[in-house]
This record gives structure tokens, sequence and C-alpha cells, in this order.
């Protein structure tokens, strides 16, 4: 029982309990990373984790204190020209019309709309992040909510907005030579049940995320404590 006897079911408490065991073990980290992506070849000291993970706001504000609004836009543009059609004219599964629906203003950058895009790049946060020298791996966890979507941004949708935020952040820091690939994956209470999200769909058939990235707590718990 948690404070005064009330169960705490908030999600960022239960992904703090689940994952302060890998800050201090190395190859528990390591373990988690190979389990995202068998094919990385990463020491265990080389992996880096961190939690609640607004990496734009706070890469701003260290690095480039001028207003980027018009350079991210252009970033976001130039990376993701098309998206705003993809999300448009995708069917899902099952074939139905947009099932992603959209507002006028939504993946649609403009001379009107950049600051907005700005103001979404530098909100958006990360629940789990780990790092190694070639990949950024950035991780959702869910509970009991669902997936969110917001027609008032331009980002409407969580894992898009956090796929758009990581990717366009990697070029920051690395310009147009960086080689650092973003890794997208869920914690889940229900991975295997049901219909997955829309959004999670679209990330996956995008080639944009793993469908093998979906873990459940309970396979989190035991990479935290497997020897």
């Amino acid at each position: 029982m948690g404070i005064l006897g009330i169960t705490n079911r908030t999600e960022n408490w239960r992904t703090a309990q689940y994952f302060s065991p890998f800050f201090a073990s190395e190859s528990a980290r390591a373990r988690l990373v190979e389990r995202l992506l068998p094919s990385a070849k990463s020491s265990p000291s080389e992996v880096k984790l961190e939690l609640y993970w607004k990496g734009m706001r706070d890469y701003l504000h260290e690095y480039r204190p001028r207003d980027d609004a018009q350079h991210l836009a252009d970033l976001y543009q130039r990376l993701f020209p098309d998206l705003r059609s993809k999300v448009c004219n995708w069917r899902g599964r099952h074939g139905q019309p947009r099932p992603l629906s959209l507002k006028c203003g939504n993946y649609d950058v403009s001379m009107r709309s950049a600051r907005k895009l700005h103001t979404n790049l530098v909100n958006t946060e990360i629940d789990i992040v780990l790092e190694s020298k070639t990949h950024l791996f950035i991780g959702e966890a869910k509970h009991e909510s669902a997936f969110g979507a917001d027609g008032n941004l331009v980002l409407a949708h969580q894992l898009i907005r956090q796929y758009v935020m990581a990717r366009i952040l990697v070029v920051l820091q690395g310009g147009d030579d960086a080689d650092k690939d973003v890794v997208p994956f869920v914690v889940w209470d229900k991975p295997q049940r049901g219909r997955q999200p829309l959004q999670l769909q679209f990330m996956i058939e995008q080639g944009w995320m793993d469908s093998r990235n979906i873990l459940s707590w309970a396979e989190v718990e035991k990479l935290a404590r497997d020897t």
C-alpha cells in the first residue's frame, strides 16, 4: 500500500519503480538495449539512461539560446516532407478510411505554424530514454491511460510526436552526418490483447518501430534482475 494506504496508479510512479534498478546496473541497461535491438553492439558502460526526458527543451536552452522556430520547421519539412499526407492516406490494417483523424493544422508547417511546432517539440517528454554510441532508444510507458492525441497540436499524436522530436534533435546535434538511429519502444500492460492502438499501428507500418518492441512490465522487471 502507498501513502495513506492509497495505491499510486500513476504511470510516472510505476515507471520510476520498474526502471530505477537500471540506473545502478550497467548489465541491466545492456540487456534492455540487446532486447530492443539484438544487432546493437555496445559495451555496458556506454549505455546511458534517463527518465522523463525533454531533450529538445534542454538542448535549446544550453546550446541554442536564439529563437530557432523557423530552423526547426525547416528541419521538420526536410526530414518529414510528406508526413501529413502519410497520416491522411493511411488506412490501417483493416482498411478503414482515415483512421487517424486530422485537423487542418496537424502535421502542416507554414510560416504561421512554425512557432506552434517549436512549442510542440520543446514540450515533448519521453518517459524512458537510453543512448548508445549508435542508437537513441525512446520509450513510452503505459499502464491504464491511452496513447495520447491532441488535435490542437501540429504533431497531434503522441508516439509520432516523440519520434519526430528525437529525429530532429539527433540531426541538430550531429548535422547532416548524424548517424545515431532512433529506436522507439513501448512498455504496456496489455501488449498482446486486442487490436493495437492506431498510432502504434502507424508507427510499425511506417517502419519507424519494430513490432517486437512492445514490452510488458513483467518483462522489464525480469530484464532488471537477471544476472
